[in-house]
């Protein structure tokens, strides 16, 4: 069976604000690029809740960080530096 790599969706704001354009979206060129390597595309959608990513993650047999907020750093037991803005982010 092909690897499932799961790859991160992104959220885009209007002009600037933090009014949200679309919830989801995904660069098609980390998809095709998977797909390319032999693996197969598992688009990870934004969701609130740590645990119910982690349950999807488990799904995946790796993951790629496709760029956007910063991972949040209590996800890895750090406090977060003076110059990180407070968005939601969700990893």
């Amino acid at each position: 069976m092909n690897p499932r790599i799961g790859l991160t969706m992104s959220l885009a704001v209007r002009n600037n604000t933090a009014e949200p354009l679309y919830r989801m979206g995904l660069n098609l060129e980390y998809a095709d690029a998977v797909r390319q390597a032999g693996g197969v595309p598992v688009p990870m959608p934004m969701i609130e809740r740590p645990d119910e990513f982690d349950r999807l993650l488990d799904l995946c047999d790796g993951l790629i960080l496709t760029g956007g907020e910063d991972v949040l750093p209590r996800r890895y037991g750090r406090q977060p530096h003076p110059r990180t803005e407070d968005r939601k982010s969700v990893v």
